[in-house]
């Protein structure tokens, strides 16, 4: 079915259309603009390179991830029931849409562009966290030091969390009863 397409989120939408039901590497300018019904120079207005392209599809797996999970798992107050929360939330949308990007997105180049891209989305993220980190009043607040700081502690969780996103773990478990003794715990 062809659409007209007059926004870059159509494209978008498109492409990760091929992505879901193909694979990312299914994913070219003339395939989304044949999907979409328009010439090929259109989607370059709004995508000069195939890797723009390709980025903007992951960053907005990663947006839905995070930002599409509703009101009610921001209203979390203690910590480690958010990261549960997000951790159950990333491995629906991997399994049930995504589950072949996870090694995909390894093999892709992507340049040095799009590396610092994906940083700066996975920076954003992580500001996400340690907010709702810095929110949770019941955490021991004698536990932080030099070493072990807040932006520490969201690093280790973050690369956790995709670590297992990775082993296609179902569950966080572990992590989130390590988080609890560590930062409840006297």
């Amino acid at each position: 079915m062809n659409i007209n397409v007059t926004s870059r989120e159509a494209l978008v939408t498109a492409a990760r259309e091929i992505a879901r039901t193909e694979s990312l590497s299914k994913i070219s300018i003339r395939r989304v603009a044949s999907v979409c019904g328009i010439s090929v120079g259109a989607i370059y207005n709004y995508f000069p390179t195939k890797s723009e392209l390709m980025l903007a599809v992951i960053e907005d797996f990663w947006r839905s991830a995070f930002h599409g999970m509703g009101d009610d798992l921001f209203k979390e107050k203690n910590f480690c029931l958010f990261i549960k929360g997000v951790y159950e939330r990333l491995y629906r949308n991997v399994q049930e849409v995504y589950e072949s990007w996870l090694e995909e997105i390894t093999r892709l180049d992507l340049g040095q562009g799009g590396k610092e891209q994906e940083a700066r989305y996975f920076e954003h993220i992580k500001k996400g966290l340690l907010e709702v980190l810095e929110n949770d009043t019941a955490i021991r607040q004698d536990i932080w030091n030099e070493q072990f700081t807040k932006t520490a502690l969201i690093d280790f969780v973050f690369d956790n969390l995709l670590l297992l996103m990775g082993k296609r773990e179902k569950e966080c478990g572990f992590l989130t009863q390590m988080l609890e003794q560590v930062l409840y715990c006297e």
